[in-house]
């Protein structure tokens, strides 16, 4: 079993940063290139500044570990249990383990661990404030030789048309910029003879966060060709499936009423990504 006190008690961590125009430029360019649609973008400082937009957060305030000390996947050992549980199922910056769980019956559990980060103005930790507040859900589970095969999973599917869509076909180089842009070194985005032999994927897997940057790009979008809904208050969403490179995608947003978007992503098997948006005024 994992020692979840252990996790839970890993001091909170402070990453400092500037936000340059440029990471969020490179960003913009492979976001643009995904969806085939340009959007205003510079790598030179504006006068007056342009408001970062929404999910470019992601490029900024990158992992501190050096090369030598990442796990043997690539990943951040920060976020993760250890031992045999090393397969993973993705300003200021202040960043710390906020609740670890164990699910499942023994010899096949998963550990459950949300990772907090909050972004704000300022590089003194006493005295900021934060404007934004991430928690993602990382889950890990046991070496691929000691689970079973996993029970094939029926097709979902959205029951409602789009307002707005944007299908797009990920490439490998697509994938390599997001890793080099957000300084992940995970193997399973970048080695495809690892995502499939180590993690029994078929193909490089889609980054979450970059789904992510994509489900913002399409809401923003939105905007423009209706009434704008204005900037998304919070987002949350969870992957039902992978999503692999070379795999035609379909990243979608639909008005509810109210200041509601429900956002998803189909994927060849159907349903792979689903989420709402709540927009603020």
């Amino acid at each position: 079993m994992p020692n979840v006190e252990a996790l839970t008690r890993r001091p909170a961590k402070f990453i400092p940063d500037y936000l340059v125009p440029m990471p969020s430029h490179l960003l913009a360019t492979t976001l643009s290139d995904l969806i085939q649609a340009p959007a205003p973008s510079s790598p030179t400082v504006q006068h007056p500044p342009r408001a970062l937009p929404q999910g470019h957060h992601l490029v900024y305030f990158p992992i501190q570990t050096p090369p030598s000390g990442l796990a043997a996947d690539g990943a951040d050992p920060d976020h993760g249990p250890g031992g045999v549980f090393a397969r993973r199922m993705a300003w200021g910056c202040r960043e710390g383990i906020e609740r670890v769980d164990v699910r499942g019956r023994d010899g096949q559990e998963k550990v459950f661990v949300d990772v907090w980060r909050r972004y704000g103005l300022g590089h003194e930790v006493e005295e900021m404030e934060y404007d934004i507040e991430e928690r993602r859900t990382l889950v890990f589970m046991r070496n691929a030789e000691q689970t079973s095969p996993p029970t094939p999973r029926r097709p979902i599917k959205y029951p409602h048309p789009p307002t707005l869509s944007a299908s797009l076909l990920p490439r490998p180089a697509h994938l390599f910029h997001f890793s080099a842009l957000t300084f992940n070194a995970h193997a399973i985005h970048l080695d495809p003879s690892y995502a499939r032999a180590t993690d029994g994927h078929r193909a490089l897997l889609v980054h979450g966060p970059l789904t992510l940057a994509l489900m913002l790009r399409v809401l923003a979008a939105a905007g423009d060709a209706q009434a704008p809904p204005g900037k998304v208050k919070r987002i949350a969403y969870r992957n039902y499936a992978p999503l692999y490179v070379d795999e035609e995608m379909r990243v979608c947003v639909r008005d509810v009423g109210g200041r509601n978007w429900d956002v998803w992503v189909d994927g060849p098997g159907g349903l792979a990504v689903k989420g709402t948006a709540e927009m603020d005024d």
